[in-house]
This record gives C-alpha cells, structure tokens and sequence, in this order.
C-alpha cells in the first residue's frame, strides 16, 4: 500500500524528463522510443505525456531521423512542481482540501493533512529536476 498514490502519468512524465536533462548542454535531441524501450515503456502513452510537456514550454521537438524532444532550459531551472502541474494540473493529496468531504467542519485530522500537502508542495516547488536527477 501506498500512502500517497502517484499516477503512471506523473511518474513516466519524471522519467522523460530526467532522461532529458541528461542531455542538457548538448544539441542532441532524445526520441521516445528510445527512452520507451529502455525502460520498457509504452512509447504512445510517453507521447501522450510529452504532448502535455511541450504545450506547457517545458520541451521542445524535432521531427526526422535525428529527432525527438529535448529540455527548453537548464533542467536547474525546472521545478517538479512544473512537471506535476503540466502533466496532470494542481492537484490535492486528499478529497477535504476540495471541499469534497462531508466530515470536513467535524473532522479532527484535517489540519495534519493540511501540513502534510504545504509541505509536499514546498518540496515539488523547491526541487529542480536536476536535484531529482541526482540526489
């Protein structure tokens, strides 16, 4: 079990975009089946991710035999709260914090849960995909 349940989506958007910043500083561009059959991955689903990654400036692509998709700027200046948002848009970690819960004004636990999500989105916020990349 799993406390916090991170989608495919979010999880496969970090991996193509780590495996990008590796290439950062070179002009070299990175297809998708390429980072698809190395992590045996589907490439259409990497295709759909990318598109929500460039739609957000975070990448960029070429067409052709030498192309693929590389980083727009320094994998330094990317935050994981970037990716997150671009691929699935600002989310919650639990159902109160979108008044969704009917045992919102009883419950008792809400504040932690509360801190809990500060404190996660400071952390997706502080982290640059090169810290992801190489902590």
């Amino acid at each position: 079990m799993s406390l916090l349940n991170i989608s495919a989506k979010n999880h496969y958007g970090l991996i193509i975009m780590c495996a990008l910043a590796d290439l950062w500083g070179t002009d070299d561009f990175l297809s998708l089946k390429e980072i698809a059959d190395s992590m045996d991955l589907s490439a259409k689903f990497l295709e759909e991710i990318s598109a929500d990654l460039k739609a957000h400036g975070l990448v960029e692509s070429k067409r052709g035999s030498y192309g693929g998709y590389r980083l727009v700027c320094d994998p330094k200046k990317i935050s994981v709260k970037e990716i997150v948002e671009a691929i699935e848009g600002k989310s919650r970690t639990i159902g109160c914090q979108e008044g969704t819960c009917p045992m919102s004004g009883l419950c008792t636990s809400k504040n932690f849960w509360f801190f809990l999500e500060d404190s996660l989105d400071k952390t997706l916020k502080n982290t640059s995909l090169y810290q992801a990349l190489h902590k």
